[in-house]
């Protein structure tokens, strides 16, 4: 007897558990971006007879249902806990096999940068994957938490390596002969820090580099970013938490850029060194690691001393300027890397007083948003372009804006991600022509200039009447 009534006591409060939390589901607010895995959740699909058909309609509510059921947050956050704690744990090291996501980036900003502003809490910056998953997986071998440190552990081939190369020696011989055109790639935590025990379940980053560079045509170059990183291992040149670098990091591939080039890269000493705090990048909110969260990073980044304006251009062909800025230094907590550009925003023009009739384009994924800002000291315009959602051909680009140089800007994955490479060839052959685009005139880009002009132009007219009055006063003299 006492067995039914448990069995039918079960049933009831299982049916008031289903009949609560289908109510909860209707009544409780939704959210737009779950603020525990920064990124949007999904919302109610449209209805069209073409959706019902293929099946996609009933999918997209099954992720709606999935993605809105409530205290869906709460329940994440248990389930991270949970796998944390199987098996043997470690106060030092753990390491998760699954496939971690490195090529997430901070998702295009189109509307304005002040979105950046909010702290660790807010989640206005979204992460997701460009890469095919497949790739993804491939290429992403386990990450390691050693030391409080998020290590990527890298996996590529010849063939992900030269690929890239091959199409940028088609792209190189389709572009006017007077562009230079230079490859950078660099390697990543796992070159640096990996333990050596691990050593066998990565693929060496410097010399799948090395490989992609030895496939180039001698026309394009390339530089050595990975010696130069090494120099300064010991310094903060990349994240604890994050899998992209500090500015520090940036700074020192921009100098191997200008020891390629023959330029004289501007000291560290002579910019203006910035620090955001409390940092818990991509890495930590795929594994919720404690050891992470207690090692929190700051994101580094320093100001280049030459003055400049920065324009996102925007409309059909680009053809359009509005104001943007180089540094967004309100940037705060888990957006803080965006204080690089404002984030990944598809094009962006950089005017600097630097009058040489040099013009350099960089094409790159978020971990170039990081080194762009130094090229501006050596550059009249640099043109900061991200491959993933520029649209326009690129040799119409090239040739309308008058570009001198191109850069390719990549990390180790990236560079082995072959619908990466795709993309290149996608804008390399797009039907898209660009729009030229307008400059506000000079003296309104840079008022100081004006207004130094006018002080000097004010202290002569004063010096002048000063001599008059002196001379005056010397012919009156004589008269008496």
């Amino acid at each position: 007897m006492l067995g039914k009534f448990l069995l039918r006591l079960n049933s009831v409060l299982y049916v008031l558990l289903l009949t609560g939390m289908g109510v909860l589901f209707f009544v409780m607010p939704k959210k737009a971006v779950s603020e525990f895995e920064k990124r949007p959740l999904s919302s109610f699909p449209k209805y069209s007879w073409e959706k019902l058909a293929n099946g996609k309609f009933v999918d997209s509510i099954d992720l709606y249902y999935s993605d809105n059921f409530p205290f869906r947050d709460n329940f994440v956050a248990l389930a991270f806990q949970i796998k944390q704690h199987r098996g043997i744990v470690s106060k030092d090291i753990a390491f998760y096999n699954e496939s971690i996501d490195f090529d997430a980036g901070t998702e295009n900003l189109k509307d304005k940068n002040d979105s950046l502003e909010g702290d660790e809490n807010e989640a206005e910056i979204t992460f997701h994957n460009d890469g095919d998953s497949k790739e993804v997986k491939n290429l992403s071998q386990g990450l390691l938490i050693y030391n409080g440190m998020a290590i990527q552990i890298f996996g590529g081939s010849k063939y992900t390596a030269s690929y890239l190369s091959k199409a940028l020696n088609e792209i190189k011989r389709k572009l006017p002969d007077h562009v230079n055109v230079y490859l950078g790639i660099t390697p990543t935590h796992g070159e640096f820090y990996l333990p050596s025990e691990y050593a066998d379940k990565r693929t060496s980053e410097r010399k799948l580099i090395d490989t992609a560079y030895s496939f180039l045509d001698p026309s394009v170059k390339s530089f050595d970013i990975s010696s130069e990183l090494y120099k300064h291992k010991d310094e903060y040149i990349f994240f604890n938490t994050d899998h992209h670098w500090t500015g520090t990091g940036a700074y020192y591939a921009y100098v191997a850029f200008c020891k390629k080039t023959g330029l004289t890269p501007v000291p560290l000493s002579e910019m203006r060194k910035g620090v955001i705090p409390r940092f818990l990048g991509t890495l930590y909110r795929s594994t919720r690691d404690k050891r992470l969260e207690n090692n929190i990073d700051s994101v580094v980044y320093h100001k280049v001393p030459i003055s400049n304006v920065t324009y996102q251009l925007v409309g059909n062909g680009y053809g359009q300027i509005q104001k943007s800025r180089l540094y967004v230094e309100n940037a705060r907590g888990g957006n803080a890397y965006g204080v690089f550009l404002g984030g990944d925003i598809p094009a962006l023009c950089i005017v600097s007083k630097q009058q040489n009739g040099k013009r350099l384009l960089i094409l790159k994924n978020s971990f170039g948003n990081a080194i762009a800002p130094y090229f501006v000291s050596h550059f009249e315009r640099t043109y900061v372009c991200d491959y993933r959602y520029f649209e326009c051909n690129l040799k119409d680009f090239i040739e309308k804006n008058e570009i001198t140089d191109l850069l390719i800007f990549h990390n180790s994955f990236s560079a082995n991600t072959t619908s990466h490479t795709d993309m290149l060839k996608r804008i390399a052959k797009s039907s898209t022509l660009c729009v030229a685009h307008k400059l506000p005139d000079w003296d309104i880009m840079f008022p100081e200039g004006k207004l130094l002009e006018s002080v000097l132009e004010k202290n002569k007219k004063e010096a002048s009447k000063d001599s008059s009055g002196t001379s005056n006063k010397k012919t009156e003299n004589k008269k008496k």
